[in-house]
């Protein structure tokens, strides 16, 4: 998980620094109107990459561990059905959701 996160910090840091220079080039718009789109859209694209993809998307993809790439048995009979990648499907879990300090500290 780490080094994902690392490995596309880069991509995804610079992407949000375009969009939020882009944005807040409206500010300087006479038109209030405008300059308010301009400021709301920056503040939420920067929200919205820093806070919820580099922080709350990672942080909840490890409390979940293997139920987060865990698929409903509905959709992997439709996915083998299409023939894509049927022989890597992995069955559920067989763990419970919740897990010792243990556990979590060996991922």
């Amino acid at each position: 998980m780490e080094s994902g996160s690392r490995s596309s910090a880069t991509v995804v840091t610079a992407a949000t620094l375009i969009m939020i220079m882009v944005f807040a080039g409206f500010v300087g718009s006479h038109d209030p109107t405008i300059k308010s789109i301009g400021f709301g859209l920056a503040v939420a694209v920067a929200f919205g990459a820093f806070g919820v993809r580099m922080t709350i998307v990672p942080a909840v993809l490890v409390l979940l561990g293997d139920w987060a790439w865990w698929l409903p048995r509905r959709l992997v009979t439709r996915h083998r059905h299409r023939g894509r990648e049927a022989d890597r499907v992995v069955p559920p879990p067989e763990r419970t959701m919740t897990r010792s300090r243990s556990e979590s500290a060996q991922r």
